[in-house]
């Protein structure tokens, strides 16, 4: 498993670079409505909405636990406070999955 070994806080997004030299992005909003208490955990719920948020939504800090394998944002708002693992940041990237090539399911009859 790759592990984070720099993030660097740009206008709107982290910059994320893996120890495999990997970078990848995260937009502040995306992770603000992917955090885990976004959701009720029993009922799956919405608890948060994003049009609530301050127009200049940002993080007033952050720190990587590399122990414990955790990035954890406090957020302008309401000094709300986010968890993410490496693990999770790694798997939902958009931006690796944005660059890997489409394979289509279907298979065409004239295509051998």
């Amino acid at each position: 498993m790759a592990e984070i070994t720099s993030i660097e806080r740009l206008e709107k997004s982290f910059r994320v670079i893996w120890s495999d030299n990997v970078k990848s992005h995260y937009n502040f909003l995306w992770l603000r409505d992917n955090c885990s208490t976004a959701k009720d955990t029993n009922t799956n719920h919405r608890m948060f909405n994003l049009l609530d948020l301050p127009d200049h939504f940002h993080p007033n800090n952050y720190a990587l636990d590399q122990v414990n394998k955790i990035l954890t944002v406090t957020w302008n708002h309401e000094g709300h406070q986010s968890k993410y693992s490496y693990e999770w940041l790694r798997e939902k990237c958009y931006t690796l999955s944005s660059n890997k090539k489409y394979l289509s399911p279907y298979e065409l009859w004239d295509q051998n």
